[in-house]
């Protein structure tokens, strides 16, 4: 399967939920003293690793 380059049109809404968690979460680390990037890059390497360990098994049965 094709990585998609634009986010299907039926997952805007989960996309934009996930964003405005994402900013508030990112200005509170901010807010707590965490640098712009360092924040940005928390937050992306936090959600990857949580969303791979959580999905392991799903994406193990998807890729047989």
């Amino acid at each position: 399967m094709k990585a998609p380059k634009k986010l299907p049109d039926h997952l805007k809404f989960e996309e934009s939920t996930l964003r405005a968690a994402a900013s508030v979460l990112f200005r509170r680390l901010i807010g707590g003293g965490m640098k712009a990037e360092e924040a940005a890059s928390f937050i992306c390497d936090q959600l990857k690793q949580h969303l791979v360990n959580e999905h392991k098994t799903d994406m193990e049965c998807l890729n047989k």
